[in-house]
């Protein structure tokens, strides 16, 4: 090792003393070839690709990712710029110690291929170091992750894609390393003014920063950053050859913690040999790849892949009388066991795979303990790999109880229950049914749902839920525990207010509010689209296209029609409204109930065909309850209302924004931001409701002696047999706390 960095160092002072004959390009290429000739990565930390690493998906609906042996394919669906995070877990740096690696020199590494490339510049991708969070700006939001702002105010490594191609699939640009610049507009004066707040990317043409690349190119972006000069070398390569190097002096802290890929629109991105690393001399025994694929009753399956050249060792866990795939082979607790590269060739399905060379291993717990896997090199077995130490629990892993969730109230006895449950703690999270039996007029019916679906009942019934393992031949996890939901209580509407008025309304004299008109110049919140003429619809080939009326299109979605879709982005972005005054607040939400302050003052609008709205940026998650009056007195009959939104994003070129939110009554419904209306309000009590009966409080128990052995429920009715700390649960008529 040392040598290859006396001979990194011989050529750079033959740059300094050459200068006229050589560029300074060429010979950091130089440099950077002759660096690692002799050298091999050795991965600390590698992210795999034939399965889900545990990405941080922004609009994962919009998302689809296929792992693969060779890359993992990330596929932007719809919107640009949405993002695909990995933040290095802290043991990735178990073991490493910065100041005694060769040369204080680490690398991060990551081969790109955008195979599909759309004719938009979306594109960013940002190294930061550790500590910086996935809820920092930089990492959660498409349009400011790159600026400097929140956390910190530095990063190893970043792009931005400033020219796009001129046709799908074409070349690109990029502009690296650069700083985002404020926004400003020059004055008649010659006096520049700041117009936004947030900065953008610089635009220059500075051939330092700038790099053109090709769509389906597998490029190899390297970044070392040497923790003794806070040095960070970038490296771009296409193969062997290096397309583009540079350098930045960088302030934070000296490990890499988060990648941060902003995806482009609609286009493919291939990704693969991801990682942290560092150089060593000639050829190593490499560290086995092993992760946890398959898990089966009290069995754990491991699949571990190594190199040409080596030999995978295991010590095992728990006997097994027959190998999966070659039965021949038994294996026996606490011995240790090797295979050979050519010898490995068992695929994840628990069979042979024809199509691999070799370097893949299926490895079978049966007992609890610690699983210990390592390489040696087949011409020397000195040359020995770190050992992998794999904490490994055998037990039988049950499913999480679902839930069932009021998503809709009628009157009499009709509810409609969405299905919930969470797999996200459950080991490799499966796909969980929802086996269900539900019972009305006597008559029973049985099936098999998913989380997301919909139960509705017509009549007084009740409805048994349990989770399941029946998406694989055998059912690997244990079932939950069972819930039962009744569904007895009659429920009759109370009240209904509609805030959508009308244009006409808007546009005249309404009690208790001042006639104003709100101008969106901006597309600030995209209400100016519904209110236009725009126009959508759905093609032949299912995508959502302008409707020009030039083909023949479905699903044809046209806004309000006030002003022509020409006037988007300017001044005649428009429409009138009815403006809430403050001492008639109270009474023109009503029945809503909405806490003024002085950020709800002279803010609140009745919007056309549209409802109420907080038309102001600074209001978020503004708390909406019901009056007090229709509070049940019962805690087993709670009372409802279902609060009917509609977003600024319902514009012809989106989906359906319209959601139903059902709220128990005396609990409060959270009205996200200035984009989203509320259109109406519907308010349900029970049968034999008296209003104001339980304005103040639950009603006391008429039992004097409480059953402590009583049936539990939630609060929207859900009888459970446990109970989660911090929720509410209603036992013997009672609400309480669980500890």
């Amino acid at each position: 090792m040392g040598q290859i960095f006396i001979t990194y160092y011989i050529i750079i002072n033959l740059i300094f003393k050459n200068m006229k004959k050589i560029t300074i390009l060429a010979s950091l290429a130089l440099a950077f070839v002759t660096l690692t000739a002799n050298a091999t990565d050795k991965f600390f930390y590698k992210i795999a690709t034939d399965k889900d690493p545990g990405w941080t998906i922004q609009d994962a609906g919009n998302f689809e990712g296929t792992p693969g042996k060779e890359y993992y394919q990330a596929y932007n669906k719809k919107n640009g710029g949405r993002m695909l995070n990995f933040a290095y877990p802290e043991s990735a740096w178990n073991g490493i110690d910065l100041d005694k690696l060769p040369n204080k020199t680490y690398k991060w590494s990551m081969d790109l291929n955008m195979s599909t490339m759309a004719t938009r510049s979306d594109m960013e991708l940002t190294v930061l170091p550790v500590g910086t969070s996935l809820s920092d700006r930089r990492n959660s939001s498409h349009n400011y992750h790159w600026a400097n702002k929140n956390e910190g105010e530095d990063f190893f490594f970043r792009f931005r894609v400033v020219t796009a191609p001129t046709e799908a699939n074409g070349d690109f640009t990029i502009l690296i390393n650069e700083s985002p610049v404020e926004q400003t507009t020059l004055n008649a004066d010659g006096t520049t003014t700041v117009t936004a707040a947030d900065k953008v990317w610089p635009t220059t043409t500075n051939p330092d920063s700038l790099c053109t690349l090709k769509s389906n190119v597998k490029y190899t972006f390297a970044v070392e950053v040497n923790t003794e000069t806070n040095v960070a070398t970038y490296t771009i390569l296409n193969g062997e050859t290096v397309v583009k190097t540079g350098t930045h002096a960088y302030v934070c802290d000296d490990r890499i913690g988060v990648q941060t890929l902003s995806m482009n629109g609609t286009s493919v991105h291939q990704l693969s040999n991801m990682g942290l690393s560092y150089f060593v001399d000639g050829v190593i025994a490499e560290n086995p790849s092993v992760d946890l694929f398959w898990v089966e009753g009290t069995e754990r399956n491991y699949f571990a892949q190594f190199k040409e050249g080596e030999i995978l060792h295991w010590k095992q866990l728990g006997n097994l009388d027959q190998d999966y795939v070659d039965p021949s082979l038994s294996y026996t607790n606490g011995e240790e066991y090797s295979v050979e590269f050519g010898q490995a060739k068992e695929g994840r399905n628990f069979e042979g795979d024809p199509d691999t060379e070799g370097g893949q291993k299926i490895i079978t717990c049966t007992e609890s303990g610690t699983l210990l896997v390592w390489t040696t090199r087949e011409d020397d077995e000195t040359n020995k790999s770190d050992v992998i130490s794999i904490d490994v629990v055998c037990e039988v892993e049950n499913l999480p109880v679902p839930e069932a969730i009021i998503s809709n109230v009628s009157e009499g006895y009709g509810k409609e229950y969405t299905l919930k449950v969470d797999n996200s703690n459950v080991t490799l999270k499966p796909s969980i049914t929802i086996v269900y039996e539900l019972t009305e007029n006597g008559k029973t019916t049985k099936g098999e749902a998913y989380a997301g679906d919909k139960i509705k009942f017509s009549d007084k019934g009740s409805l048994k839920l349990q989770s399941a393992d029946l998406t694989h031949v055998r059912e690997c996890y244990g079932r939950s525990e069972e819930v039962i939901v009744e569904n007895n209580t009659e429920y009759s509407k109370a009240v209904f207010a509609n805030y959508a008025i009308s244009k006409e309304e808007a546009e005249g004299t309404k009690d208790g509010f001042t006639k104003a008109e709100i101008v969106d110049n901006s597309n600030k919140s995209h209400w100016d689209r519904i209110y236009s003429t725009q126009s959508y619809g759905k093609n032949a080939e299912g995508a959502i296209v302008v409707n020009d009326g030039t083909s023949e299109l479905t699903e044809i979605k046209t806004g309000f029609g006030f002003y022509d879709g020409s006037a988007i982005g300017t001044d005649n972005a428009k429409w009138p409204v009815q403006q809430l005054n403050a001492e008639s607040f109270a009474t023109a939400v009503a029945p809503l109930v909405i806490e003024a302050n002085e950020k709800t003052d002279a803010t609140w609008y009745l919007f056309p065909l549209e409802g109420l709205v907080s038309y102001q940026t600074g209001l978020t998650n503004v708390p909406v309850t019901i009056d007090t009056k229709y509070t049940s007195d019962d805690a087993n009959k709670p009372n409802f209302y279902v609060v009917h939104t509609i977003g600024g994003y319902d514009r012809p070129d989106k989906g359906d924004c319209n959601a139903y939110t059902v709220v128990v009554a005396g609990e409060a419904y959270s009205l996200y931001r200035y984009d989203t209306a509320i259109k109406d309000v519907t308010v349900y009590t029970y049968k034999g409701f008296v209003e104001g009966s339980g304005a103040t409080s639950v009603a006391a128990p008429k039992a004097v002696v409480e059953d402590a052995n009583a049936p539990i429920y939630t609060i929207g009715g859900v009888k459970v047999s446990t109970t989660v700390p911090g929720k509410i649960y209603i036992q013997n008529g009672k609400k309480f706390l669980a500890k």
